[in-house]
């Protein structure tokens, strides 16, 4: 901020340089963090529209959906998640892909949020007995597929949110603050609780989602990728 200033008067400015410095930075960073909240609170709305009805007027409509940055960790959560329901979640990434392309900067320079964005669009389309060997997975958060895999299960198979009686923003949150270890022992409750339910009712068939998520989460202990595991 002084560069090219006599020696002494570098000492003297220097200081209170440096404290308006400090203040600005502390108004810029309430601004971002005001700006952040609002993102989320657009966001979250995507767990109050309707991608499991049927139809494809729901995959049409040309509203574009007013969720951003975290669109893919909200993505996962939502259940159910019809057909139609799928193509109007991919239409909305599309539609973000676009955006961000055209008006800030090549998504490309994005990194692995991008790449697991676009992972996700032909996830969601996959067939259950073909995603275990998917290499889209490589790009793919664990804790986001294993979300998704919820949307393909029974009711009975009740996600963390659901299980703990959480609001999306309180589970949002909580998910910010752990590691994939610790969502996966969140995870691996429910699917503890629905095997209990099956064994008690004498069934002996699982859902097809169950041993798969048993799989892909206990990778994580092993600090494998998810695709690699046998």
């Amino acid at each position: 901020m002084v560069a090219g200033l006599p020696a002494i008067a570098s000492d003297v400015l220097s200081p209170a340089l440096g404290a308006i410095y400090g203040i600005a930075c502390d108004s810029v960073t309430s601004l971002f963090q005001a700006m952040l909240d609002r993102l989320e609170s657009c966001i979250l709305q995507i767990h109050d529209q309707n991608f499991g009805v049927l139809g494809m007027d729901a995959a049409m409509d040309n509203n574009a959906s007013p969720y951003m940055e975290e669109l893919q960790k909200h993505a996962s959560l939502v259940r159910p998640l019809s057909e139609s329901g799928k193509l109007r979640m991919a239409r909305d990434m599309a539609e973000l892909e676009l955006a961000v392309g055209q008006n800030l900067f090549p998504v490309e320079q994005l990194g692995a949020p991008y790449r697991a964005l676009r992972a996700f669009r032909p996830v969601i389309f996959l067939e259950t007995s073909q995603l275990g060997a998917s290499p889209l997975l490589q790009d793919l958060p664990p804790s986001v597929i294993l979300h998704h895999l919820y949307s393909r299960g029974p009711d009975e198979l009740q996600s963390p949110l659901q299980r703990n009686k959480l609001t999306p923003l309180q589970y949002s949150l909580w998910l910010d603050s752990q590691g994939e270890d610790q969502i996966w022992r969140g995870i691996k409750a429910t699917l503890d609780d629905y095997a209990a339910q099956i064994k008690a009712r004498g069934d002996k068939e699982f859902s097809p989602v169950y041993p798969l998520m048993l799989r892909l989460g206990s990778s994580l202990t092993e600090n494998a990728p998810l695709s690699q595991k046998p």
